[in-house]
């Protein structure tokens, strides 16, 4: 886009949008029909059905996933948080509204209810995506129509960037939640053989730490990262222009950024640990005490964090994937 070649650019977005489908159809499959298998090897078999209502967001988000990344490849951030408000706001509260009336079948349905909200939201953020496309649709096809470039990359071409880009940024994101199923392993595993405590107070332990002290580290890094993604298509601009005032400036600004959010948030929670717990949850004062000791360790590394995940969006805004 940088470069005026928007009909190589819309070429992207159709191929990530076939691949992608695959990708997520084949993800879909695996979590829908190895539920059971998975559900146990996190030895919480209750977890089963949840998994099972989870599953269908794997076939909506990586196609959500494309529509944001066209639109951010062209700076344009706002069909982004837009699709993103929408769809939390959906999901939040599908979420809790099923958890809410299928409690009496049970915890199990219950959660497995909430766990619905994440597929349902999704259809809205894809909904949002699409009447935006729709509407500048028309602008989108006049400038590939004025496109003096005619030259066109042959399409595996265009496939092995995407997987050079992609693969490395997979599984740089995907240490968070292997480090997560990691933890949902070992913990409840030495929580029941090693300390004794029974299925339902293994859950509670482990619920301080996933459930109280986690959400409220994910806040602060939820900032880092819109910067992280922010930045990435501004750095790519200006590199392939070989604008290199305009990249410096802008890395500066990232991690100008990264540092006003990570410093305060680093210490302040660390601070404020036990108070800001108490106050968030106010009605499980036992649970926030305990989830504070989680909350103080954890906040140490949010400064790190921030200016990883910018310095990281920098990198591969420069082709360092």
């Amino acid at each position: 886009l940088a470069l005026g070649k928007y009909r190589e650019a819309y070429r992207v977005f159709r191929l990530s949008f076939v691949f992608m489908t695959i990708f997520g159809l084949t993800a879909f499959a695996i979590v829908f029909f190895g539920a059971g298998t998975i559900a146990d090897a996190m030895r919480n078999p209750g977890a089963r059905p949840a998994l099972l209502a989870i599953a269908p967001a794997l076939l909506l988000v990586p196609l959500m996933s494309v529509y944001r990344g066209y639109f951010q490849g062209m700076q344009e951030m706002l069909p982004t948080a837009l699709s993103q408000l929408a769809e939390q706001v959906v999901r939040v509260a599908c979420g809790l509204a099923l958890a809410f009336f299928l409690l009496p079948r049970g915890l199990e349905i219950a959660a497995a209810g909430a766990a619905g909200g994440g597929s349902i939201g999704p259809i809205i953020g894809i909904l949002v995506l699409l009447f935006i496309y729709f509407r500048r649709r028309n602008d989108l096809r006049k400038e590939i129509e004025e496109d003096p470039y005619t030259e066109k990359e042959p399409a595996g071409s265009i496939l092995k960037t995407i997987a050079f880009v992609a693969i490395p940024i997979t599984i740089g994101v995907s240490i968070q939640p292997i480090m997560n199923l990691g933890d949902t392993m070992l913990v409840m595993g030495r929580l029941q053989s090693a300390a004794g405590f029974s299925t339902a107070e293994a859950e509670d332990l482990f619920g301080a730490l996933t459930g109280f002290a986690i959400p409220v580290i994910n806040v602060p890094m939820a900032l880092a990262l819109s910067m992280a993604l922010a930045i990435v298509p501004t750095i790519a601009a200006a590199k392939s222009r070989e604008d290199r005032e305009t990249l410096e400036k802008n890395i500066r600004l990232g991690l100008r950024t990264a540092m006003i959010i990570g410093v305060p948030c680093s210490f302040g929670l660390m601070c404020l640990s036990e108070p800001v717990m108490r106050l968030l949850f106010p009605l499980q004062v036992e649970g926030a005490v305990i989830s504070s000791r989680c909350l103080f360790i954890l906040s140490a590394g949010i400064v790190f964090l921030c200016v990883a995940q910018t310095m990281a969006g920098v990198l591969q805004g420069t082709g360092k994937v």
